[in-house]
């Protein structure tokens, strides 16, 4: 088969897509990381990493699982596409811009719960507010665009948007912004400008019902809302120890365990690029084919997954001192932690498959269950680490053992529950 042959087929041409956007977003994210750890020292990589943790935190809950349920019911449609799709994109922006507005007058009557970690800087406290909560806006809203093209299956434009807003804005800004709050409020402004402007162009070409949507904002909500743990819940285990570290330990360290995450999150990129893939093409393929050849293609995926996890995980453990020490040489106390939690990745990146997966065939919210779980495993941990003042507790073993128990409970639910499919 030649090239031009097989850049037909859509799978290969989609994978080529994303792939070649995770590409850039890897190496514009390391560029960014390596500049601000160099220009505005540990303290101000951590504070960078914590802004953007925290405002992850915080967008995805706040869409109440509508990144999850636009491209679900997108790919479950079989006529009028085009419009009833779009109905889906405003009713999951309605239900965003409603609890963002809510959450900005309790951010406001509770500032302090937000501004702890954040004494040590010399930031105003209203600008870290505004810059934190434009910069949420930026991320939701982007969540919600990025799943409307994922759910038609237009990966081509959802790795342009992609390019522009995760990789292009942010490495423009970065060389304008004075200090990291400017940063976010240039990367916030510049992508709600361009959201907007597609919202607008789409709603050009589209018929909608304002009964349509109320029904469609209504459907979302039923079934985001018991996902709100788990997406609480993933971020959480990612934030937690990180926020906890620069309240009670300093912003040093934080920045150490910043760094070892960094790390974690290039290598699942390619896991981020398959379930970009999973939810649309195996919703149709749940929908549409037997029981037997859905679970047996959901095996495969996992085998390959796990496999490609222990390579993948092999290949950092031996890059990682070269990686940190000629690019983030300010940071190489991270080098043994991050080390260690690539052990468990292969587990961990079981889960990344399997959480498409279950959100497709169950309408029970069994990720929310299991990241409920393993959140207290994980506080426990960090309690323990503070006690006894334990630098590897508190960074490593807080997050490789809850990675562990997300992974082996997420694999636990799909062996049970694949039966009755």
């Amino acid at each position: 088969m030649s090239l031009s042959q097989l850049f037909k087929n859509n799978k290969v041409r989609y994978a080529c897509y994303i792939l070649l956007a995770q590409g850039l977003f890897m190496l514009c994210n390391l560029y960014i990381n390596h500049w601000i750890s160099k220009t505005w020292n540990v303290e101000g990589f951590a504070i960078y990493n914590l802004i953007k943790r925290i405002s992850s935190f915080l967008a995805f809950p706040l869409l109440i699982g509508a990144g999850i349920g636009i491209p679900r019911y997108i790919s479950f449609l079989k006529k009028d596409v085009k419009n009833n799709s779009f109905e889906y994109l405003l009713a999951g922006s309605c239900i965003f811009i409603s609890s963002l507005l809510l959450f900005t007058a309790l951010t406001f009557l509770f500032p302090s719960v937000f501004l702890k970690v954040f004494e040590q800087t010399q930031g105003n406290k209203n600008t870290i507010l505004w810059c934190m909560l434009f910069f949420v806006g930026s991320q939701g809203l982007y969540v919600l665009v990025n799943a409307y093209y994922r759910g038609l299956m237009q990966f081509g434009i959802m790795s342009l948007l992609n390019v522009l807003l995760m990789s292009v804005i942010p490495l423009l800004v970065l060389f304008y912004a004075g200090n990291i709050f400017d940063y976010f409020y240039g990367v916030a402004l510049f992508s709600l400008f361009m959201l907007l402007g597609i919202l607008v162009f789409i709603a050009f070409k589209s018929v909608v019902s304002i009964r349509a949507i109320q029904i469609k904002s209504i459907r979302l909500f039923k079934y985001g809302y018991p996902r709100i743990v788990a997406e609480l819940g993933l971020f959480a285990i990612e934030l937690m120890p990180i926020y906890l570290i620069g309240v009670y330990i300093g912003l040093k360290e934080s920045g150490y365990l910043s760094m070892c995450f960094l790390l974690i999150k290039l290598a699942a990129m390619i896991y981020e690029l398959a379930g970009s893939l999973v939810l649309p093409y195996f919703g149709k393929l749940y929908k549409n084919s037997s029981s037997t050849v859905f679970i047996k293609a959901v095996n495969q995926l996992l085998t390959i997954g796990f496999l490609g996890g222990i390579v993948i995980a092999f290949g950092f453990y031996l890059l990682i001192p070269f990686v940190i020490d000629q690019f983030f040489p300010a940071l190489i106390t991270a080098i043994a932690p991050a080390q260690y939690l690539f052990i468990v990745f292969p587990i961990y990146a079981v889960y990344l498959l399997l959480r498409n997966i279950l959100d497709i065939v169950l309408e029970k919210a069994y990720n929310s269950i299991n990241l409920s779980i393993v959140f207290v495993v994980q506080l426990i941990v960090l309690a323990i680490g503070f006690h006894f003042k334990n630098f590897m507790i508190y960074t490593v073993l807080a997050v490789a053992i809850p990675y562990l128990i997300l992974g082996i409970l997420t694999f636990l639910v799909w062996t049970n529950r694949k039966q009755t499919i």
